[in-house]
């Protein structure tokens, strides 16, 4: 990394990932999690679950702040980001979670169900299925107006999923080759180098999302037996959007939504209304992007933020609206697309540093599963030379 002296570096001592600490550290917020998604499936559990979740915050803060991936190696630090990320996940899913005033259900089961009171192993699964379900497709929760992915065999819905791995996987390595051709040549304008940054840099989180999605698309449908119909297109064509409102409430991924928008969006909302929800909601989602970017840095501390980008993203939402209340009309078109487009450079560039990426770069083991292009040539050239 270029940052040497960012904002809240760590001192703290920490600890690899051994067998013992998986099951002391790892391992812990894991199963509180699980039990905490079975207790919201139940009726008149909130005290319970309201009471219990400061056990779960501590857990998972010493997953955050202790367990060390990297095993001391500072080029190797980006492997903690996942855990760092996935337990400040857990955190907001299980503080939602806690505060939820009723229970959750699994709509897509009732008519199967019927009126009978599920038995203790179907409450086990609803919350081993909920865990997994960001986006609350077939349970009450979920957007009414998302429908459910065409019903195909278990063996098709494993097949879509192996095959957006095996379509998104070489995009991604594609852009990691962009960026290190682009550092080690070093011939752009360094304005157009900013901007080369913020493109490639979406067209990263892009492609390894979806990679990512199909392989636990292929998981959950062909060894676990999840309905295929529950996964749903991760995205819905982001490029074909023509305002931040239709962007970031439509066509990007929901897979933060419910967790930003359970926690932050309705604290904010029941102070500030709409403009809270949406203020609250995009300060949550950057802040728990800003945590995985810490997590790769912990001794140097963090050095780009994403949090002022999402923050001036939802700013930019509240504009859209009052321009509605104003004039009656919604923001689209090419108007539209030239403000999306400004509006995120414009917080690209003066919020992210394109040298950030190297970390990926450093850690490429921890993506190595998506180099599906190099692995498949460093398989066949023995046999080819």
């Amino acid at each position: 990394m270029s940052c040497k002296n960012g904002l809240l570096p760590s001192s703290l001592k920490t600890v690899p990932l051994t067998g013992e600490t998986w099951l002391t550290l790892y391992l812990p917020p894991l199963l509180f999690y699980y039990g905490m998604a079975a207790m919201v499936t139940l009726k008149d559990t909130r005290k319970y679950r309201v009471a219990l979740l400061p056990i779960g915050l501590v857990l998972a803060a010493r997953v955050i702040l202790f367990l060390d991936l990297a095993e001391g190696d500072p080029a190797m630090e980006i492997k903690n980001s996942g855990p760092t990320i996935l337990m400040g996940a857990i955190i907001l899913r299980i503080v939602g979670w806690a505060l939820e005033p009723g229970q959750l259900v699994r709509t897509s089961k009732l008519e199967q169900r019927g009126d009978r009171a599920r038995t203790t192993g179907e409450i086990l699964w609803d919350a081993a299925e909920l865990c997994f379900n960001q986006r609350g497709v077939g349970w009450n929760w979920g957007n009414s107006k998302q429908s459910f992915a065409p019903a195909v065999s278990r063996w098709q819905g494993a097949k879509n999923g192996l095959v957006d791995f095996v379509r998104y996987a070489p995009v991604f390595e594609a852009i990691m080759l962009l960026h290190t051709v682009r550092y080690r040549t070093n011939v752009m304008n360094e304005h157009v180098e900013r901007i080369a940054e913020v493109f490639m840099f979406a067209g990263f989180a892009y492609a390894h999302s979806c990679a990512h999605y199909g392989l636990a698309q292929a998981f959950a449908v062909g060894v676990i037996g999840q309905d295929a119909r529950e996964w749903t297109p991760l995205f819905d064509a982001p490029w074909k959007a023509r305002s931040l409102t239709e962007l970031w409430g439509r066509r990007w991924h929901k897979y933060t939504r419910d967790f930003c928008t359970r926690t932050f969006g309705e604290l904010f909302a029941s102070i500030f209304g709409r403009p809270g929800f949406v203020f609250g909601t995009f300060l949550i989602s950057g802040i728990w992007h800003d945590l995985g970017t810490w997590g790769a840095n912990r001794r140097t501390g963090i050095c780009c933020f994403w949090t002022p980008f999402f923050v001036m993203n939802g700013v930019g939402v509240s504009m859209e609206e009052c321009w509605y209340k104003v004039t009656g009309r919604r923001v689209g078109g090419l108007p539209g697309l030239l403000w999306l487009v400004s509006w995120n450079l414009l917080w690209g560039i003066s919020t992210y540093e394109g040298r950030c990426m190297e970390a990926f770069l450093h850690g490429n083991e921890t993506m190595s599963h998506l180099l599906l292009v190099t692995n498949t040539v460093r398989l066949i050239k023995p046999y080819i030379s």
